[in-house]
């Protein structure tokens, strides 16, 4: 009887574990769903293709009828490898409107005959780099061609990678410098603003956007290597082992991070410091989960800050070599500028709030700095209103990347800023 009844609960706590493990399932897939429809209703591309195509024939000025634009658009998206110094960097590739080596896109070259010309170093992000348009219609490449029309010869080199902010740029000027494999610049032209605010995350924490992903296989450990060979030789079956004692529940995680976030201290808003402290809180190390409840003009502020100190550092490196530098505060959709034409081309989630309240409160405060600081081997001029009365046209071939004429304009207003100093 004693035995019976043993039984019976063994029986009845197995059908309740059953029964609870498919309703903790339940939940999980449900709340997945939820998560995916959400992210459907929010990617929605509720734009017309053929409006589309319409607008980028008019931001290509005409030059590409739809076949060609249908066959560019695949061949000048990034192709990014990893990179031990800058994370990632533009992997080599060659096709007939893209080509790239050594990290580099390829620019064109100056048709001037001189013996030393003088090397010219482009820094960005994708659009500098040149996402949407073929090679020789980049920033970099408009500036060769508009200082081969001034008669200045210049040896440019795009260095611009898609993802870079600010303070990756630096460390890709600085490490390529450590390097020695090339000839130094005499000449660093940056152009920024974009991803320091579209990434606040990464840009807070002076980390490169994918950096979360790969410090995910290292974790602490005494080994790395291990952990690496870990992950290359996982078998599924390790993994349904895994199943039981290490649940992946992203409900769970999601309940986990509501509970910790409602308990965290509130920040003062009223704080005019640029600074990371605020209440006592610093917010340098946080999460991109956690930044998600702290203000935005916090958080523009501090983007705004790290952009500053990066301009502090940038300018003792190019003391140290003799390197004549310049940042220049780009244009972007969300500010300064109306589209026209009923164009739907910059129309996207990323010219929308929150996104676009970042950017604004940011590009007030670093056009505040730009006005009030002075560097020896650095200047800073703001070129982000430039597209505000942009006539006959369309600027912007997406959300945030150059037309041709769009880079011409921005390369042209660099030469004319600059050609006094690098004329000497």
């Amino acid at each position: 009887m004693k035995f019976n009844a043993i039984k019976g609960t063994i029986k009845y706590l197995s059908i309740l574990f059953s029964m609870t493990l498919l309703m903790l399932l339940g939940f999980e897939y449900l709340f997945r769903a939820a998560l995916l429809i959400k992210k459907s209703f929010k990617e929605e591309d509720s734009r017309n293709v053929e409006k589309v195509m319409q607008d980028l024939i008019i931001a290509f000025d005409g030059k590409y009828s739809k076949d060609i634009i249908n066959e560019i658009t695949p061949l000048v998206q990034a192709r990014l490898q990893y990179d031990s110094w800058i994370g990632l960097s533009n992997a080599d590739h060659q096709n007939k409107y893209s080509e790239a080596k050594d990290g580099r896109r390829r620019t064109l070259k100056s048709s001037l005959k001189c013996n030393k010309p003088k090397e010219v170093w482009f820094f960005g992000s994708s659009t500098t780099y040149g996402i949407g348009v073929p090679w020789f219609s980049t920033i970099p490449s408009k500036f060769a061609e508009v200082s081969d029309k001034a008669g200045l010869c210049l040896n440019v080199s795009n260095f611009g990678v898609p993802y870079h902010y600010s303070f990756q740029e630096v460390t890709y000027l600085t490490s390529e410098l450590a390097k020695g494999n090339i000839k130094k610049p005499d000449v660093a032209i940056f152009v920024d603003g974009t991803n320091d605010f579209l990434f606040e995350g990464p840009s807070i924490r002076k980390d490169f956007v994918f950096a979360k992903s790969l410090r995910g296989i290292i974790k602490d450990t005494s080994d790395p290597l291990n952990d690496i060979n870990q992950l290359f030789m996982a078998t599924s079956l390790g993994e349904i082992y895994k199943f039981p004692i290490d649940f992946n529940s992203r409900l769970i995680n999601y309940i986990r991070y509501k509970i910790s976030s409602n308990n965290s201290p509130k920040l003062d808003l009223k704080s005019n410091q640029i600074s990371f402290n605020y209440s006592g809180i610093d917010i340098s190390n946080y999460t991109d989960e956690q930044l998600k409840d702290v203000p935005i003009e916090i958080k523009a502020k501090a983007v705004a800050h790290n952009m500053k100190n990066t301009r502090k550092f940038l300018s003792r490196v190019c003391k140290v070599y003799s390197i004549k530098c310049y940042q220049f505060l780009q244009p972007i959709p969300m500010v300064d500028y109306e589209p026209l034409l009923n164009e739907t081309l910059t129309d996207s989630r990323f010219t929308k709030y929150p996104i676009k309240q970042i950017v604004v409160e940011g590009y007030k405060i670093v056009r505040d700095d730009f006005r009030n600081e002075s560097y020896q081997y650095l200047s800073t001029y703001d070129l982000s209103p430039l597209f505000l009365n942009y006539k006959g046209g369309i600027p912007y071939v997406d959300a945030t990347h150059y037309s041709p004429r769009g880079s011409s304009l921005i390369s042209e207003n660099i030469f004319k800023l600059i050609e006094k100093d690098i004329s000497k």
